[in-house]
């Protein structure tokens, strides 16, 4: 096996009614495929992986947005939960990948 990155793709990404599992459908495919959820160790590459692509997130011009989660109150838009229904962010995730 290769360390060649695999050429990206689209994918529509979904929650499982249960809420604790996800599946995702390449685009042009009929195919659902499970996503694992995965215990990620800190010292493990996967985990130190997924702090690199964070760090370049975060550092990225454009981010700023995508930081924190939206406080629908604070700006004023109080229908923002009804149209979003799993909102993510990137302090999020890195709380999700330090504290499992």
């Amino acid at each position: 096996e290769t360390n060649q990155p695999k050429e990206a793709f689209w994918a529509l990404l979904d929650v499982r009614a249960d809420d604790a599992s996800y599946v995702c459908q390449p685009e042009g495919q009929s195919t659902w495929y499970s996503i694992e959820n995965q215990d990620l160790h800190q010292d493990s590459e996967a985990y130190n992986e997924c702090e690199k692509i964070l760090n370049w997130l975060r550092n990225q011009s454009k981010a700023g947005p995508f930081l924190y989660p939206v406080d629908p109150v604070a700006l004023g838009i109080p229908t923002y939960l009804d149209i979003v229904k799993h909102p993510m962010d990137i302090s999020t995730i890195t709380d999700k990948l330090e504290n499992g």
